[in-house]
C-alpha cells in the first residue's frame, strides 16, 4: 500500500483484490458517463452516453487477479482511495491478447472528474512502472489512447512514453473519424 499527496487528502494506492471488484466496477460505471461528455475528451472507443455494462467486464480482472504474470490473461490492478475510501482513480497492467508478448503488458488508466488534473493520474502511472520495475521481469508497457485526449498524452509522455504508431480513422464515434495512438515505455532496470 502507498500514501501519496495529489489533491488536498492523501490518496492510498493500493491492489484490487477479489472482495474489492464489484466497488471497482461501479467506479467504472460511473467514470463511463464522462466519456466525450462536458469538455471530457472521448477516452474509451464507444459512443458518447452509451451504457457500459461492468458484468461484461468483471471477468478478466477476476480471473486475472489469480494468474502469475507473464502467463495469458494476467492482469494486475490498483486503485487510489480518498480519505473516506471511495475510489477516486485506478491503473492496471494487463497481458497482451498476442502470444508471444509475454515480456510487455498494456497499462489502462482513470481518474474520478473531482480528482483530475492534481497530479493523482502521474503518480498512479509511477506506481505501475515502479511496481513492474521491481516485481516483474516485463520488459516493456504499452498503451493507447484516442485522438484528441490531450490531457492522457501529455500525462503518458511526461512519464517517459513514446508515440510509436497512429492508426488514423481507427474507430468511427458518433460518425466521427477518431484516431487511435500508442506509446510504449521500456522500463528501466
Amino acid at each position: 500500500m502507498m500514501a501519496m499527496k495529489s489533491g488536498s487528502p492523501a490518496e492510498v494506492i493500493r491492489p484490487i483484490g477479489h472482495a474489492e471488484l464489484d466497488a471497482f466496477m461501479g467506479y467504472l460505471e460511473d467514470q463511463m458517463a464522462d466519456n466525450g461528455e462536458n469538455g471530457t475528451p472521448l477516452f474509451q472507443p464507444s459512443p458518447r452516453g452509451a451504457p457500459w455494462i461492468a458484468s461484461d467486464k468483471v471477468g478478466p480482472f477476476r480471473l486475472g487477479i489469480d494468474i502469475p504474470v507473464g502467463q495469458p490473461r494476467w492482469r494486475r490492478s490498483w486503485c487510489a482511495h480518498d480519505g473516506s475510501g471511495a475510489i477516486v482513480g485506478h491503473v492496471d497492467l494487463r497481458a497482451h491478447d498476442e502470444s508471444l508478448t509475454s515480456h510487455r503488458a498494456l497499462l489502462g488508466m482513470g481518474v474520478h472528474r473531482a480528482h483530475r488534473r492534481r497530479g493523482l493520474g502521474g503518480a498512479l502511472v509511477r506506481h505501475a512502472l515502479g511496481w513492474a520495475q521491481q516485481a516483474t521481469t516485463l520488459e516493456w508497457i504499452d498503451l493507447s489512447f484516442l485522438g484528441g485526449n490531450l490531457p492522457a498524452e501529455r500525462l503518458y509522455r511526461s512519464a517517459g512514453f513514446t508515440v510509436v504508431g497512429t492508426v488514423p480513422d481507427r474507430f468511427r464515434i458518433d460518425g466521427l473519424p477518431v484516431d487511435e495512438i500508442s506509446m510504449a515505455r521500456r522500463i528501466d532496470r
